[in-house]
């Protein structure tokens, strides 16, 4: 029950943390609408950082999770 938690937390940490790379770095806004207001503008801004590029995203935090699980899981093991 603990490595299925614990892939879980990692595979949400890693697609939160893509995710704001990508709010950061680049993205779809609204900010070039000047009757947008801050609100609407911060909403878009996480959508768009949340679904843009979601299959590399999901790829990559799955691949990491099970990495770390196996890790976690292995060293949990022999130690």
């Amino acid at each position: 029950m603990k490595s299925i938690f614990f892939f879980l937390i990692t595979f949400f940490g890693v697609y939160l943390l893509l995710s704001l790379l990508t709010m950061m770095g680049m993205g779809y806004v609204i900010d070039w609408i000047p009757e947008a207001t801050w609100t609407q503008k911060a909403i878009g801004t996480i959508k768009e950082g949340i679904i843009n590029e979601a299959g590399i995203k999901l790829l990559v935090a799955g691949l990491i999770a099970i990495t770390v699980s196996v890790v976690y899981d292995f060293k949990k093991r022999y130690k």
